[in-house]
């Protein structure tokens, strides 16, 4: 694993850069592990912390502004197709009833769902100034609360990213039983109400 330390430290912020620019696209990669790695980064004087925000931040925003556009235009024939399903007209109307949290939240503590949040606020037109104030404020809270991880962990940061991934599963799964709790009961109640 220290072969992989050497590179992201040689190229750690355009690594980081095209990292978090392709996570808002929704392209699965190690985005949170590399905002805690240039944290260590920082901490060991290998990278600099100015710098550091000034790729991160937009990079970050520019990737969810991108997806929140390709929303908004309509995405292609998957989202017209989307957006004639109950299930599709459900979430937005959910998403409408909590937007500015909803995506503030899912910028940096319901990551799993961002992409989904992204996609509904642009093509139910959400408005781009309260998308933009959510997406900054939220990806913030992320790479102050990651990368302070890694800053504060130092050269324990390979433990940290290493125990990460057993925790997002974790998460994960409480939250997929959740969903499925909520859908079972919301699904007995309208059989309920059908009798």
């Amino acid at each position: 694993m220290g072969w992989a330390f050497d590179l992201w430290r040689d190229n750690a912020l355009l690594a980081l850069g095209v990292v978090l620019f392709l996570a808002g696209l929704g392209v699965p990669g190690p985005a949170s592990i590399a905002i805690i790695a240039t944290g260590a980064l920082i901490r060991r004087g290998h990278a600099d912390l100015l710098p550091a925000l000034a790729v991160a931040l937009p990079c970050a925003i520019a990737g969810d502004l991108l997806s929140y556009t390709l929303a908004r235009r309509g995405l292609g024939k998957w989202l017209e197709r989307q957006k004639t399903k109950r299930r599709w007209r459900k979430a937005v109307e959910r998403f409408q009833e909590n937007a500015p949290l909803t995506l503030f939240l899912a910028r940096w503590l319901l990551t799993p769902i961002s992409l989904a949040v992204t996609y509904i606020a642009g093509s139910s037109r959400y408005p781009l100034s309260k998308f933009l104030t959510a997406s900054v404020s939220g990806q913030a809270v992320w790479i102050f609360l990651y990368g302070g991880t890694g800053f504060l962990l130092g050269r324990q940061w390979k433990s940290a990213a290493a125990s990460l991934p057993p925790y997002l599963i974790a998460a994960g799964a409480i939250l997929l039983f959740v969903v499925a709790g909520r859908v079972l009961v919301t699904r007995r109640h309208q059989l309920n109400a059908k009798r």
